[in-house]
């Protein structure tokens, strides 16, 4: 009983998981009070999704990040800093992510850097998620959750190649 789960690491980001019966669950990135990384919190999401499995039944992707021209030196570092918090979580419990850029899963899936476009098809293939938190200020689908629903999608439809690849 195969496992997904797909991260787009950003602050605004959010992770996704999604077993055997299908029932997507998505929540945002865990950040505290000052907009800072909630470590702790990010530890236990990992844990809690990942409860009485072994990495041999999960497939986990996240979005590679890099410092890109448009972002600047401070969003570079933060997406990166968000990135690396992500990916030592996991290997620290055992699970070895398998980074994937936004290009190539955008492309794969077909969706563009609108991410109404993401939205759009996150909510089309995945119509039981939660893609507005429960929070009363979020009024609007989140983008951050559909992107990683699609990151999510993107490895369960080439675990085989991926697995491949990093082994």
């Amino acid at each position: 009983m195969p496992s997904f789960i797909g991260i787009d690491p950003g602050k605004k980001g959010a992770i996704a998981f999604v077993d055997d019966d299908d029932f997507p669950y998505v929540e945002d990135t865990p950040l505290l009070g000052d907009g800072a990384y909630d470590i702790p919190r990010m530890v236990e999401l990992v844990r809690f999704l990942l409860r009485d499995l072994e990495p041999s039944q999960v497939t986990v992707t996240i979005e590679s990040q890099w410092s890109r021209p448009r972002h600047g030196g401070v969003g570079s570092f933060t997406n990166g800093f968000g990135y690396g918090l992500w990916m030592g979580i996991l290997h620290a419990e055992g699970y070895v992510p398998i980074a994937v850029p936004p290009n190539v899963w955008k492309e794969a899936v077909g969706v563009t850097a609108d991410k109404s476009t993401s939205i759009a098809l996150a909510r089309r293939l995945y119509p039981l998620a939660a893609l507005i938190p429960e929070k009363r200020r979020y009024t609007r689908p989140r983008d951050g959750r559909a992107e990683a629903l699609l990151i999510m999608m993107y490895g369960r439809q080439h675990q085989e190649t991926l697995c491949r690849t990093t082994s």
